[in-house]
């Protein structure tokens, strides 16, 4: 019993190695399962989670320990520079511009969760859906879109989300002086 609490304890501390969690995004990513987010983060479907790399299945399964259940989440997000999880509920994922309508983050260098809801005002339009087209058709024209909205706004590149009003706003503006 000794030597399996020993083990686990050694695993759970590689859990804070940079290089090897950053590795084991790499792996995930070349294997099809995560997408990159920048150098230094990576974001998957929640059914996708348990074939991640060993690593990074222990990195969600350690935010999980303090957030709860992941059954309603869509989009796992890891930040392997801030050790951040978050966790994306997202209406109609399928949509050409899914909303967020729920965000939580779990901070495992603080132990802290931030869990949002967001109302009518805060909802946040879901940026990178373009990753997880398997249609290359469907990928290309979300993609487009994806492009278009980050142009408008001045948003970098791996900005993964938006406002809605502030979207709507945008394109509004942007129709009038058509």
């Amino acid at each position: 019993m000794a030597k399996a609490k020993d083990a686990a304890l050694a695993y759970l501390f590689t859990l804070r190695d940079e290089v090897r969690i950053r590795e084991a995004c790499g792996q995930a990513v070349e294997a099809g399962i995560a997408h990159r987010d920048g150098d230094r983060a990576i974001h998957f479907r929640r059914d996708d989670k348990d074939d991640l790399p060993l690593h990074l299945r222990g990195f969600v399964g350690c935010a999980s320990v303090l957030y709860g259940d992941l059954d309603d989440v869509d989009v796992i997000h890891i930040d392997t520079d801030k050790m951040l999880v978050s966790m994306f509920y997202i209406e109609n994922f399928d949509a050409k511009l899914p909303i967020i309508l729920r965000m939580a983050r779990v901070d495992l260098k603080r132990q802290t969760i931030r869990d949002q809801n967001f109302d009518a005002s805060d909802r946040r339009v879901f940026l990178a859906r373009s990753a997880y087209a398997t249609d290359p058709g469907d990928r290309a024209d979300r993609t487009m879109i994806e492009a278009r909205i980050r142009s408008l706004i001045n948003l970098g590149q791996h900005v993964s989300s938006v406002k809605y009003t502030e979207l709507v706003q945008v394109l509004s503006e942007a129709a009038k002086r058509m």
